[in-house]
C-alpha cells in the first residue's frame, strides 16, 4: 500500500521506492539485535517501545514529502524488527503445553530428522 501511495502521489521516483523497503529491512535487522539484547536484560517490558513506534508509522509514511516517508520506513522497519525477533520465541510460553499442537514435523532429534539421520 505504501509503494502504491509513493508512486501514485509521486512522492519518490519509482526507482527509489524499493530503496525505502531496503532501508526498512536494515532498520529491522538493527532493531532486532537491540531488542534481543534488551529482552535478555529486562524481558518483555522491552517491547513497550514498539507500540509508539507503530503508532507514528502511518503519520510519517503516508506523507507527501520525502523526508517523513524515509523516517516512516525506518520507524516501520524498527517496529517490525522488534516485534518479529522478540514475540515469536516467547509466544509458546504463553499457553500450557497441553494446548500446543502435536509435534508432527519431525521425531525427536536423537532418532530421525525429517526422514534423515539426526545431525551430529
Amino acid at each position: 500500500m505504501l509503494s502504491f501511495h509513493l508512486q501514485a502521489r509521486h512522492v519518490l521516483p519509482d526507482s527509489v521506492i524499493p530503496l525505502t523497503y531496503a532501508a526498512a529491512m536494515g532498520a529491522a535487522a538493527l532493531a532486532a539485535l537491540a531488542s534481543g539484547h534488551l529482552d535478555d536484560r529486562i524481558g518483555l517490558r522491552g517491547l513497550v517501545i514498539a507500540l509508539p513506534l507503530s503508532a507514528v508509522v502511518p503519520l510519517l509514511s503516508f506523507s507527501t514529502h520525502a523526508g517523513p516517508v524515509w523516517a516512516g520506513a525506518i520507524v516501520w522497519g524498527a517496529a517490525m524488527g522488534i516485534h518479529e525477533s522478540t514475540l515469536p520465541p516467547r509466544s509458546p510460553t504463553w499457553s500450557p503445553p497441553r494446548a500446543a499442537a502435536p509435534d508432527t514435523a519431525c521425531s525427536p532429534p536423537s532418532t530421525v530428522w525429517h526422514g534423515w539421520p539426526a545431525p551430529p
